[in-house]
């Protein structure tokens, strides 16, 4: 029988191309349903940060999910979570509180939990209800050295050549449990942030879907215990302002919209694309402050 995993989902890029892609390669492996966790935040990020969570978030769910769903003739390398859920039976359902203890309940028969960017925090219960299985957080981000949020614009201010996407055992501490595996790629200094974050999610499916087939297949998998490093959180204002000084760019709107019509419209006809583009700028000029 298939080991049965649940996911719990972030709603941006980086997770859903990482999510869709296990999907894809790993359902003859795996059975999976996926979770996807309301955020809890009710601190306003300062207007750089909150404009990224509008290419990286909203126009994810907000226009290119929907524009898939109600499309016809539209085909890209990577698809819908609606049209991913019916092709291969995944079961998604929304989640307010993940440690609520009704809904924790209904996780006793799953073989495992992967959290990608999930916006809440883990309670101990987790800990306990999955002791001997699999409970893993896929990092985007070089730990132990970069724990917390960003840490690609962070590795990118350090002028890091390269980054690293790492899957650690999860515990009460945000990004500080046991390191199991990395995934390593280089920076491109002339794309921003959020298409670093675009690529590495191109190449996080595949990895931890191997990383999943090691575990399950009894080989032995080493971890590195975590030492006290710094947990970094949103950079501020006059962190941005270097960074933008020495070339280093949050988003770019022509990098990323074209990321998205290559990723979700690759060989889709012109007439799509343009009425894709058309509907990608209306929404972010409605939403830019």
């Amino acid at each position: 029988m298939k080991p049965n995993l649940c996911i719990f989902l972030g709603n941006d890029i980086f997770s859903w191309l990482t999510c869709h892609d296990l999907i894809k390669l790993g359902s003859k492996h795996f059975s999976f349903t996926i979770y996807m966790p309301e955020s809890k935040s009710k601190n306003k990020p300062i207007e750089e940060i909150y404009n990224q969570s509008i290419y990286e978030r909203k126009v994810l769910q907000n226009v290119v999910f929907p524009f898939i769903d109600k499309e016809d003739l539209i085909e890209g390398d990577y698809t819908s979570i609606d049209k991913i859920s019916k092709e291969y039976g995944i079961p998604v359902e929304k989640v307010e509180d993940i440690n609520d203890s009704e809904f924790l309940n209904k996780l006793d028969g799953y073989d495992g939990l992967i959290s990608i960017r999930c916006y809440q925090k883990f309670s101990k219960e987790y800990m306990r209800k999955f002791t001997g299985k699999c409970l893993w957080n896929l990092h985007p981000g070089d730990l132990p050295k970069y724990r917390g949020v960003m840490t690609f614009y962070r590795a990118m201010l350090a002028n890091d050549k390269s980054y690293a996407v790492s899957i650690h055992e999860m515990d009460e501490f945000w990004d500080a449990g046991p390191i199991l595996f990395k995934k390593y790629g280089d920076f491109d200094y002339q794309r921003c942030f959020l298409c670093s974050m675009f690529g590495a999610g191109k190449k996080s499916g595949a990895f931890l879907l191997q990383s999943l087939q090691k575990y399950f297949s009894d080989e032995e998998v080493s971890s590195i215990t975590q030492e006290g490093h710094q947990y970094w959180g949103f950079p501020t204002e006059g962190e941005i302002k270097n960074g933008k000084d020495s070339g280093i760019i949050i988003y770019d709107h022509n990098q990323l919209l074209n990321d998205y019509i290559q990723t979700f419209l690759t060989n889709t006809n012109s007439v799509k694309r343009e009425l894709f583009t058309t509907r990608f700028n209306d929404f972010i000029n409605s939403e830019l402050r």
